[in-house]
C-alpha cells in the first residue's frame, strides 16, 4: 500500500510536468523579441529625455541674463563651452541668435546613433530661413596664419592625410590639405574648432576620408590644364558599399555616384583644388552642421556627466 507520502510525491511531478506542458520555459525567440521591445522602449525614453533637454536649455536662455546654467548642457569640452558662454555674455545680440537656432530644433526630428551615445537633432531649412541665424561677419582680420602643407610628393600627402586621421590629428590634416583661402577663412571666422570637434563627434567623416585616400592612392591622376597652375584629377568610380558607412545616419545614405576630385599644387604643397565648388559646398555642410539631405544638426554626446549638446550650427 502506498504511503501518502508517497502520493503526494507523485502528485508533485504530475504537478510539476503539466505546469512544463502547460507554461513551457521562455524560447529563445521569445527572450529575443523581449530584449527587442526593451531596446526599443530604452530608444524611446532616451529621445523622450534629449526633447526635454532642449526644453530646459531653451528656458534657461529664456530666463535671466547669466549663461552659468548652459555648463550643465553644452559639451564637457570646456574650450568650447567657455567660448559659446562667453560669446552670449560678452554680446547679448549673440545670445539671442543661439536662441532662435535652437527654437528651430523644437520639432526636429531626433536620430540616435546604433550605440545610443550620440544623437542629432535635424531640420530642413529652406536658404532664406538661415539669415539671422549665421555669425556676423568678421570686418577685420587678423594677420595671416603660416600653413604648412603635406609636401610636394602627391601619393606621400594622400599618406600623410591618411595617418593624421587615423591619428586623430584633425587641425594639422586641415591646415595641410584644405585650400589656403578655406584655412585662413575657417581660422579668423572661429569655425576651425566646431569643424574638428564635428570630425572627433561622428567618426564616420573621416572614416569615409581615409577610405576615399586609400581608393585614390590606387587611381592614376590626370593632369588638367590651367594657366597658371598646377591640377591633377581622379576619377573617383561608383561605390556600391556607400549604405554601409559607420555612423548614426550612415544606414539612410545614398548610394555613392562617379565622381571627380581634384588637387592642385600650391607653395610646393598638394591641397583640394579650390574651384571644385562641390568640395566647397561639402566643407560649408559640414562647418556649419548641415546634413546631405539639406538644413541644419544640433549634435548631442552623452558624457560621464549625462547628455550634452556638442555641436551647435552657426556657433
Amino acid at each position: 500500500m502506498t504511503s501518502s507520502r508517497s502520493w503526494f510525491s507523485v502528485v508533485l511531478v504530475l504537478a510539476s510536468i503539466i505546469a512544463g506542458t502547460l507554461y513551457p520555459p521562455e524560447s529563445q525567440g521569445q527572450r529575443r523579441r523581449s530584449n527587442s521591445r526593451s531596446a526599443r522602449a530604452m530608444r524611446k525614453r532616451t529621445v523622450q529625455s534629449l526633447e526635454e533637454k532642449l526644453k530646459a536649455v531653451i528656458a534657461e536662455l529664456e530666463k535671466g541674463d547669466s549663461a552659468s546654467g548652459l555648463d550643465d548642457f553644452l559639451s564637457a569640452d570646456s574650450s568650447k563651452t567657455n567660448s559659446i558662454s562667453k560669446r552670449i555674455t560678452d554680446d547679448p545680440a549673440e545670445k539671442k541668435r543661439l536662441l532662435r537656432v535652437l527654437k528651430k530644433f523644437e520639432q526636429a526630428k531626433v536620430h540616435l546613433s546604433d550605440q545610443s551615445d550620440t544623437a542629432m537633432f535635424i531640420v530642413s531649412l529652406k536658404k532664406e530661413e538661415t539669415k539671422g541665424l549665421r555669425p556676423p561677419k568678421v570686418i577685420t582680420r587678423t594677420k595671416e596664419v603660416t600653413i604648412d602643407g603635406y609636401g610636394d610628393n602627391l601619393k606621400a600627402a594622400l599618406h600623410k592625410g591618411i595617418d593624421d586621421l587615423a591619428k586623430d590629428k584633425f587641425q594639422n590634416f586641415i591646415r595641410s590639405i584644405y585650400p589656403t583661402e578655406e584655412v585662413q577663412r575657417l581660422i579668423h571666422q572661429q569655425q576651425e574648432t566646431p569643424l574638428i570637434s564635428r570630425l572627433k563627434t561622428y567618426p564616420i567623416l573621416y572614416v569615409e576620408l581615409i577610405r576615399e585616400f586609400q581608393v585614390l592612392l590606387e587611381l592614376k591622376p590626370e593632369p588638367v590644364e590651367m594657366e597658371g597652375r598646377t591640377v591633377v584629377s581622379f576619377k573617383l568610380p561608383a561605390d556600391p558599399k556607400w549604405k554601409k558607412r559607420l555612423g548614426p545616419i550612415g544606414k539612410r545614405m545614398p548610394d555613392q555616384t562617379a565622381r571627380e576630385v581634384r588637387f592642385e599644387l600650391v607653395d610646393g604643397n598638394w591641397r583640394f583644388f579650390d574651384g571644385d565648388k562641390n568640395l566647397r559646398k561639402e566643407m560649408k555642410r559640414q562647418q556649419m552642421g548641415l546634413p546631405a539631405g539639406g538644413g541644419i544638426t544640433l549634435e548631442w554626446k552623452r558624457t560621464d556627466s549625462g547628455w550634452r549638446i556638442s555641436s551647435v550650427p552657426f556657433f
